[in-house]
């Protein structure tokens, strides 16, 4: 879908809001929050990074907001040393969207008929945390 922009501009896909809460304790940096909230896709974390033994682990899971037939969108893992990190997929993670992928012909109507319905502006997740960032 990244073709998608150059064919319409219109359909491009905007950043709502991205937020990112963090405690560091003793060298060790572990989220609370991290998460990215686009029109089309909402982007949720889990992480931590050891500053003493300078590793991180970070995994973030796509979500479409809409249910969709057919989607790939797999969770990403980045984990290493701070020089040397590797970014993919875990073999677990591919099956999982293999698995979706494969149900999708029953899950997907079901969702859009039953399914909670995510605001594209992301308003549900965006201005309530940037409100209380402020405060």
């Amino acid at each position: 879908v990244a073709l998608v922009p150059a064919v319409d501009p219109g359909k491009a896909s905007k950043v709502n809001c991205a937020i990112g809460r963090f405690q560091l304790s003793d060298g060790k940096l572990v989220d609370r929050i991290i998460l990215m909230d686009t029109s089309r896709m909402r982007v949720t974390g889990k992480g931590s990074a050891d500053f003493k033994k300078e590793n991180l682990d970070l995994r973030m899971r796509p979500k479409a907001k809409t249910a969709q037939f057919l989607s790939l969108s797999t969770p990403i893992r980045v984990s290493g040393t701070f020089t040397d990190f590797k970014i993919g997929v875990s073999p677990g993670d591919v099956l999982e969207t293999v698995g979706r992928l494969a149900t999708s012909i029953i899950w997907v109507p079901l969702q859009k008929i039953a399914g909670k319905k995510v605001p594209a502006d992301g308003s549900d997740v965006c201005y309530g945390s940037l409100e209380a960032a402020v405060k």
